[in-house]
Order: C-alpha cells, then sequence, then structure tokens
C-alpha cells in the first residue's frame, strides 16, 4: 500500500523504514528540506539542540528492527551506557542532529521511500475515511496517513478528541561541549548525571564522539535563574557545582556551542482519530516533561507497534487498535508526568512532602537509596520495563515513611540563592566593564 508520513523526525522515520522494509510505498512529508553540509538547525524542531536522553527500549528497537541504522549510529560516534552488564539494559548517547542525519541519509538510499518537501495543511477525507494529505493545494493520496509531526501538530486536529494537556512549568538552559582528545569523562562515563535542590536541577548528557550537553532546569516564573540564558551568567552559576566544574575544566574540555534556552514546555495526551486512514504515533500523540528523557523511547515503540497493527489487522480495525495500544501503554506515562512535576513544583517551593499527595521521581528514588528493597519494585519502571502502576507497592511504602516522618537527606549542593548570587556578580561585572 501507499503510506503518507507526515513529519519525518526519528519517529516519522523510523516508521517509513519498517513499512517499506515490508514492502509498502512510504512518502515522507516534512516542510524541512534536509541536512546540508555545515549547521543544521531543523525547521520547526525547538528541541534539535537540547540534550535527548536514549533509553534501553530506543536502543532495543534499532537492535532488533534496524540494525543497519543502529551499526551506522555507533560508526558515528555513538556511545552506549553500561553495554557489558548483565544485570543493566543499556540505553544510548547520541546527539540528536547526528541520529536524525543518519536516519535522513539511510531513509533517502531506501527502495520505497521518497520525499516530498512542503507544509501539509489540510487532510483528504472521502467515503467516510482518510484517503491523502493536502500539500499548497493538492492532494498526496494514500491509502493510509500517519501523523509524525510531533508535539505541534495540527495535522487532523478536527478529527481527534480534545488533548489532555498540563505545563510542566519548567525551563531549560544547556550548552554542548567537547572532551580533548584522550581526555577522562571523569564522573560522566557514557551516562547521564543527575542532580539538584530546591529550585533547580542538573543533568550532564553524554553524546557521541566525545560531546556532552550541560542542562540546567528551573521553574518557569524564576526570573533570578532565568539569566542563565547568558553564557557568562551559565558559567558563573554551574561552576559552583562540583560535577559540572570537574567536567568542564578547561583542561578537559571546551564549549563548542552557544547556550540555548528552552521554554512552553507540556505534557500532553491526544487520542486517535475515530476515522479510518489515519493513525498518529510518537509526540503528536504523547508529549512529556524532556526532563524524564522518556519521549524518544516511547515514540519508537509506538511506531512498531503502528506497523504490527497495520500488519496484523484489517484497515477498518487500525484506529481502534491503536487508540487501545495508545490508552494501555502511553496515557499512564501522561499521568506520571503530571504527577512528577506537580510534585516537584510543590518542592522547588519549599512545601513538606505530602504523604497524600502527589509523589516526585526524586523522592521515589531518594526512599529507595534509604530503603535498598524497595529499589527492585522502582527497576523496572526506572528502565521503562513496567508501566508506573507497577509501583503502586512501593508507593504505598514511600507514602507510610512520610508519615513516619522520613525525609530526603538536604543534597550537599548550592542553593538556589547561591547560584542567582553567582548570576548577580557576573551581571555586576559586566556592568562594570
Amino acid at each position: 500500500m501507499h503510506v503518507v508520513i507526515v513529519g519525518s523526525g526519528p519517529v516519522g522515520t523510523v516508521a517509513a523504514l519498517l513499512l517499506a522494509r515490508r514492502g509498502d510505498r512510504v512518502t515522507l512529508v516534512d516542510r524541512d528540506p534536509g541536512p546540508r553540509s555545515g549547521s543544521w538547525e531543523r525547521k520547526g524542531v525547538m528541541q534539535f539542540h537540547q540534550p535527548h536522553g536514549y533509553r534501553a527500549g530506543f536502543r532495543e528497537v534499532l537492535l532488533h528492527h534496524l540494525p543497519d541504522v543502529y551499526q551506522t549510529l555507533l560508526e558515528a560516534g555513538t556511545v552506549v551506557d553500561q553495554p557489558d552488564d548483565p544485570d543493566r539494559r543499556a540505553g544510548m548517547a547520541v546527539r540528536r542532529p547526528i541520529l536524525e542525519r543518519t536516519l535522513w541519509t539511510i531513509a533517502d538510499r531506501e527502495p520505497g521511500v521518497t520525499r516530498v518537501t512542503g507544509n501539509v495543511d489540510a487532510v483528504r477525507i472521502d467515503g467516510g475515511r482518510v484517503v491523502g494529505a493536502g500539500i499548497g493545494g493538492w492532494t498526496l493520496a494514500a491509502d493510509l496517513v500517519i501523523d509524525a509531526a510531533g508535539r505541534g501538530s495540527r495535522f487532523g486536529a478536527e478529527l481527534r478528541p480534545a488533548p489532555d494537556r498540563c505545563e510542566t512549568g519548567m525551563a531549560y538552559a544547556s550548552r554542548l561541549y567537547q572532551f580533548h582528545r584522550d581526555a577522562d569523562r571523569g564522573p560522566l562515563g557514557n551516562g547521564v548525571l543527575i542532580f539538584g535542590a530546591l529550585g533547580y536541577a542538573v543533568l550532564i548528557f553524554a553524546a557521541d564522539a566525545g560531546t556532552f550537553t550541560v542542562l540546567l532546569v528551573r521553574a518557569a516564573h524564576d526570573r533570578g535563574l532565568a539569566q542563565v540564558r547568558d553564557p557568562r551568567a551559565f558559567d558563573a552559576a554551574l561552576q559552583l557545582l562540583p560535577a559540572v566544574r570537574e567536567i568542564t575544566d578547561p583542561l578537559r574540555s571546551r564549549p563548542i556551542g552557544p547556550v540555548r534556552a528552552g521554554s512552553g514546555l507540556v505534557n500532553q495526551y491526544r487520542p486517535q482519530a475515530a476515522v479510518p486512514g489515519m493513525l498518529a504515533i510518537g509526540d503528536s500523540v504523547l508529549t512529556t516533561n524532556p526532563m524524564g528523557a522518556r519521549g524518544m523511547t516511547l515514540g519508537l515503540q509506538s511506531a512498531v507497534a503502528m506497523v504490527q497493527t497495520v500488519e496484523g489487522l484489517r484497515d477498518d480495525q487500525w484506529s481502534s487498535a491503536m487508540h487501545e495500544w495508545s490508552e494501555r501503554q502511553l496515557r499512564p506515562w501522561y499521568a506520571d508526568h503530571v504527577e512528577w512535576d506537580a510534585a516537584l513544583a510543590a518542592a522547588w517551593s519549599g512545601a513538606d512532602p505530602d504523604p497524600a499527595g502527589p509523589l516526585s521521581l526524586d523522592l521515589l528514588v531518594a526512599a529507595g537509596i534509604a530503603r535498598p528493597e524497595l529499589m527492585a519494585g522502582l527497576a523496572p519502571y526506572l528502565d521503562m520495563r513496567a508501566l508506573p502502576e507497577s509501583t503502586s507497592t512501593v508507593r504505598a511504602e514511600v507514602r507510610d515513611m512520610l508519615r513516619a516522618g522520613w525525609r530526603p537527606p538536604a543534597p550537599d549542593l548550592p542553593t538556589r540563592a547561591d547560584l542567582v548570587r553567582a548570576i548577580a556578580v557576573t551581571d555586576s561585572a559586566a556592568a562594570v566593564a
């Protein structure tokens, strides 16, 4: 059959390769003309140059379904976290521009995949089913149209129920660095370092070819930390953190990109359309707080589920089957992030943890450290091998711990006020100069 995929990000491109390799003709439609030599800004993708986490489920989709893509990414310098540890499901570390350029190049060589550059502006319906996509006044006919246009997609919105949507209440600033040749990676290794205090969190993401990104997360309304969008303020604030100071030591690494800001972040879940001939995958269905590093894994899993649905069922069953899968496998992660974000916002405001209220991931992990026997119930959820509901027993235990007076130990880190003061000193020095 002929499949039109709206959006050729990682999820859309993986779906295209999976469909083409089962014998379908696929047309990828994207308003971006694709990578060229040098820098690639990627139209309409705010998070393109922000750091990404690729959990074990992401890597396993590539290993099992697209091993040539996986091997090409390794050759491009992608690193694997703990690849030889039998007790861990290893994730990957790669910059998104490298991931997309690799996928884009492989898709361009794939028989059965073609591209159209343009903006899809309409859904074509005939006889009660979707029969194609409108692009600037002409119609690209299809047996199936897939919305993989991402978090900002408006394609076919009138055919789908209203989304559940919740602001994360967070904003980001990040900067890309490069380790010097033969430099030791220090405490970073091939994974992600996560730490924070009341009012902020810092994540350091390893990536391909000796690169890494430092990301600072703050409350969206926090004007005092908003200045970290300036490179001098970013450096001044984060140099207070020992791990950042060690990894970004000029003798070990150097910045190779500007400070990039990210805001307007939401959790959103949009059910499938009930109209035959159209399916949605990836961020077009579920968008979660990027701090959880879950989006890419869930996106690729939704692409695989879509292909299995199309292969195994009649076309009049596709929509209902994908709706049921999405409700079962994706909606719980939306609810989990809404709870996590609410709990983190309350903690950052100084509120004492409420035993009857939402629990943040940070709190659950801290409880698991305090009582290691709880980690057995948390680990499958942390690895995304099990849905959030699998932690119900652990959450009940943590609530009992809170009622009994347990609280996570205060981190031995600079306070938010320390970071704000460092920024203020930098601003004052710049003004004098």
